[in-house]
């Protein structure tokens, strides 16, 4: 194996770690407070509250189970496949807000951090989607070849 191929495996690899622990980290601290996801997931105004009481249960074990796939990658491409997308739905949910002005906590990290600031939370989310894009190409370049 070439030098650079090494080098990009294990930029892959740190990739893969980060953000595998991100979600286990999200999924976590969302659980610890369920009742305050219910409300930051209704703040949103897009599902009724029997949706959005589901939601708040059910999103933060994917996240961690998700998470916990890709940090000892197993069901790999699934669990990738899954935070991608999850990534893609955020991302719209966030410019939603942005253009109808609401000035709210998405509730992504529980009560440890929130992102006030619409622009940086977009880059975040924006740069997470970049690291599954990565990871997803080359996993796919793997099986084909």
């Amino acid at each position: 194996m070439a030098t650079e191929e090494k080098r990009e495996a294990k930029h892959l690899i740190f990739i893969r770690l980060v953000l595998g622990l991100i979600f286990i980290l999200s999924g976590v601290l969302k659980m610890i407070n369920p009742g305050k996801f219910v409300f930051d997931i209704q703040a949103f105004d897009l599902v009724p509250y029997r949706l959005a009481y589901f939601t708040a249960i059910f999103l933060p074990w994917l996240e961690v189970i998700a998470g916990i796939s890709l940090v000892i990658k197993k069901l790999y491409l699934g669990a990738l496949s899954i935070l991608a997308d999850l990534m893609i739905i955020f991302i719209g949910i966030l410019i939603f807000a942005w253009q109808q002005g609401l000035s709210i906590d998405c509730g992504c990290f529980g009560e440890w951090l929130v992102i006030k600031s619409f622009p940086l939370h977009l880059l975040f989310n924006f740069c997470l989607l970049f690291g599954f894009i990565c990871l997803l190409i080359k996993e796919l370049k793997l099986k084909s070849a």
